[in-house]
């Protein structure tokens, strides 16, 4: 798993969906990668709440820590988790990560996890 950014971010309609006041979430994009080749085989973004721990990711990144590490360390502790799985058609910035490179406008899987009322 690669790091391609850690950064702030604001989603109404996310905020909206999981019943927040705030719509500003850390966003923790990733690429995940075959060991063998490095080859890129999803792109994965993650919104996190602004609690003390995470809110400071931005500035300091994740380092070597998995973010199921940082997420532990700020006190969230996952239970159980949901997966959705939807397509829609990818943008520049998500079809360009290194190791591949599909198109803008390729229809992609989308899976997103909600783990918790409040890690999001």
């Amino acid at each position: 798993m690669r790091t391609l950014a850690v950064r702030w971010t604001h989603d109404n309609g996310l905020a909206g969906e999981r019943g927040l006041e705030k719509d500003a979430f850390v966003c923790v994009e990733r690429i995940r990668e075959l060991v063998a080749d490095g080859t890129g085989v999803s792109y994965e973004r993650d919104f996190l709440p602004p609690v003390p721990g995470l809110r400071e990711l931005p500035a300091r990144g994740l380092g070597k820590n998995s973010l199921t590490e940082v997420l532990l360390r700020a006190g969230l502790w996952p239970d159980h988790g949901e997966q959705r799985v939807s397509e829609r058609r990818i943008d520049a910035h998500e079809a360009d990560p290194p190791g591949r490179r599909p198109r803008p406008g390729t229809t992609a899987p989308m899976t997103r996890y909600d783990r918790a009322p409040d890690l999001v």
